[in-house]
């Protein structure tokens, strides 16, 4: 699943009514709702479809990677590098993070 990002410049975003701002947020989080539901199916039933097919398809720890990724300081920099308004907004969305 890929992530995504709504970015603007900032003065930019600032100088759009907010009528404007509130129509982007709606459908953006209408939208990539949606597309993260499409992606989801597409690959549950890509996969299906490839070991119908005899393919074998390794399945992972992911705690594993995000031992890893702790252990290297991932979150903790990447937390540093972006507000805490923008790093609760995110959690609030997928989960604690960390």
């Amino acid at each position: 699943m890929a992530g995504y990002n709504l970015i603007a410049n900032s003065d930019f975003w600032q100088r759009l009514p907010a009528q404007i701002q509130e129509i982007v947020v709606r459908n953006t989080e209408t939208y990539v709702t949606q597309q993260r539901a499409f992606v989801r199916a597409a690959n549950a039933n890509l996969e299906q479809t490839l070991r119908q097919r005899g393919m074998l398809i390794n399945t992972v720890d992911l705690e594993s990677f995000r031992e890893r990724l702790r252990g290297a300081n991932v979150y903790l920099n990447w937390r540093q590098s972006i507000s805490d308004e923008a790093w609760a907004l995110m959690e609030a969305k997928v989960g604690k993070v960390g």
